[in-house]
């Protein structure tokens, strides 16, 4: 027998579908308390939000990474508690694998898409950027800006109408970092790590051109300068891709750019990585 999606174990065990023991054994997994799924579907993000949603009272909402995930703002792994809301009057009782938050709840900042309550973009850039490092709230917030979901003048207005509210200026912060060219979470960590150590702000996806010709588009610029930064995934390791990584980096050369590279590796050292750039920042500054 194959379930496509979470179900309640109450309910299969109660039409006689399925017994206790049966559900402790290899075939199903469980997802929350009293949730479980055929072991055989691939587990998301995705798949403990159709499990939470079983479970969470109907005045409640998705929000945070959850909400980000319906959204289009796919960062949340397998690992990641399932973000609720609910208003304080209604608390909602500590539940594994659930990360309840309880707030002001108003109906202007909840949608329903699919049968699931869940709240706005706005408000869930705004539950981001309270319950997140702001490092991890601006890669969210990129990403829903990326989609269109918020943009500058969308989030400064939420803001303005949260005027002296708490969490306003922690908001704010993160607002200030959020821009929707930012092409991958990596990419926005690597520059909100760049900004909070004080490093001018780079120009995101610049053009460079030389002659009237395209030589390359850059991840991170500073033109005056002539330095970029590249943020090198792992598909860079590809043997094709290497070599259209170093025609791309002698016509840069040629056009009298310096690029720094950044590796997966160097992203697990923020500190190191980011005085790396600014020394680079520096001497050609003195140049």
């Amino acid at each position: 027998m194959l379930l496509n999606s979470p179900f309640l174990a109450q309910h299969v065990i109660s039409a006689g579908l399925l017994t206790r023991q049966q559900l402790r054994g290899p075939t199903w997994r469980r997802l929350l308390r009293g949730v479980y799924a055929d072991a055989a579907i691939p587990v998301d993000h995705g798949l403990k939000i159709r499990a939470a949603e079983l479970v969470i009272p109907p005045d409640a909402a998705l929000t945070g990474v959850s909400a980000a995930w319906l959204w289009g703002a796919r960062l949340a792994s397998p690992h990641d508690p399932v973000d609720v809301v609910r208003s304080p009057d209604r608390r909602l009782g500590l539940t594994s694998g659930l990360r309840v938050r309880t707030s002001p709840l108003p109906e202007s900042d909840v949608e329903t898409r699919s049968g699931i309550r869940l709240t706005t973009p706005l408000r869930t850039a705004w539950e981001l950027a309270l319950r997140l490092h702001i490092v991890e709230a601006v890669a969210y917030c990129d990403g829903l800006a990326a989609r269109g979901c918020i943009d500058r003048d969308s989030v400064a207005g939420y803001l303005r109408e949260r005027t002296g509210q708490h969490g306003c200026r922690i908001a704010g912060r993160v607002f200030s970092l959020v821009d929707s060219r930012s092409e991958s979470p990596q990419e926005s960590r690597l520059r909100t790590w760049m900004a909070l150590a004080g490093l001018s702000r780079p120009v995101l996806q610049y053009e460079v051109r030389m002659a009237g010709e395209f030589v390359a588009r850059l991840d991170f610029a500073w033109p005056e300068l002539k330095v970029a930064v590249e943020y090198d995934g792992v598909w860079h390791a590809d043997p094709t891709q290497l070599v259209r990584d170093r025609e791309r980096l002698n016509r840069l050369q040629a056009a009298g750019w310096y690029v720094h590279h950044v590796t997966v590796r160097d992203m697990s050292d923020p500190q190191r990585t980011v005085a790396a750039i600014g020394q680079v920042l520096i001497r050609r500054s003195r140049s």
